[in-house]
Order: structure tokens, then sequence, then C-alpha cells
């Protein structure tokens, strides 16, 4: 019997880290930014996989959840895009081509050279907020 409340009072310390930890980030994203986007991801697929624990100790999906809730009682916009094709698509041009791994660069033939990530990232952005919606004006410093 002892070990089994010391095992629970372990893993009531952890949840209680893992929900403070999250916190933070949640507070920030909400109180900078007018809009946020998140990919939307099958976290629960995810959590299936070979990248079942790093998952689970990040929290993603709490993540996501606490910052949705936060977003409800402020002035935020939570918007979820689907990720998929984002990092193949050119931002500037919208043509679709696949992008190998390595560079990790996306080159399109309009002229358009960027780092992979942020090209998905501006990609992710313009499916999610056109102009004209959300809550505030464009002018807003927004997160994709």
């Amino acid at each position: 019997m002892k070990a089994r409340a010391q095992l629970a009072a372990g893993s009531a310390r952890i949840a209680r880290q893992r929900r403070g930890q999250a916190n933070k980030p949640a507070n920030g994203l909400v109180a900078r930014y007018a809009r946020l986007a998140f990919g939307d991801l099958n976290t629960a697929g995810l959590a299936r996989s070979r990248l079942a624990r790093p998952i689970h100790h990040a929290s993603w999906r709490f993540l996501v959840d606490l910052t949705t809730y936060k977003a409800a009682n402020s002035a935020a916009v939570v918007q979820f895009v689907d990720p998929r094709g984002a990092s193949q698509t050119c931002p500037a041009c919208g043509v679709i081509a696949a992008t190998p791994l390595s560079p990790p660069r996306h080159a399109c033939a309009c002229g358009c050279d960027l780092d992979r990530n942020v090209a998905a990232v501006q990609v992710s952005r313009d499916r999610t907020f056109e102009p004209g919606h959300g809550l505030r004006s464009m002018s807003v410093r927004f997160a994709a």
C-alpha cells in the first residue's frame, strides 16, 4: 500500500508540473496574439506511434486545449488548420511540388526560396487567416 501511495503521489506531482508548464505558454500566446492557428494533428494516432513517449511528455493536446480555453475567455481567436501538403505548397504562387527533406529549403520556379518550415507556416497562415476575418485588424501580430 505504501508503494502505491508513493507512486500516486509521484504521478500527481508530474501532472501538476505539466499543467504548470502548459499554463505559461498558453497565457503568453493568448496575451500576445489576437489570432492563433494550430495544426489539426491526429495526436491520438501519433501517441500510438514510436513518438508516443515524447508526445505524452510534451502534453501537446493539453496545451492546445488550454490555449483554446483561455482564448475563449479573452479577445483571441483560435483556429485549426489542416497541415496536409503545407510543406509542399509554395506560399508565393500556390504551386504544389514535392520538396526533398535535404536540403531543408523550399525553392520554387517562381523565385520563392525559403526555409521549408517557414514556407509551411506561411501556407498555414494563408489557409487560416483570410483578410477581414477575426476580432482584430490585420495589423495585429499573430502566431501560426
